[in-house]
């Protein structure tokens, strides 16, 4: 997943921690327009959280969370 626009991201979820498509990983807050409501960042897969944001402040299409998932062999 990746930021719609600069903001401030706020994790809900840690690196290696499970998700399921559809859950919010995290909210978007945008300090421009401080009166918009948060935006939910959602899960698009099944799997682990590989990667997430190492800072709050984010740029435009910068990667929120990467989710991974296992391969069957």
């Amino acid at each position: 997943m990746t930021a719609p626009y600069d903001g401030h991201f706020e994790s809900f979820v840690m690196c290696g921690e499970s998700v399921r498509r559809g859950q919010a990983v995290g909210h978007m807050h945008d300090f421009e327009q401080i009166d918009k409501p948060v935006l939910p960042i959602v899960s698009d897969a099944d799997g682990f959280a590989m990667s997430r944001a190492r800072s709050a402040r984010v740029c435009s299409n910068q990667v929120l969370v990467c989710v991974g998932y296992e391969v069957g062999v």
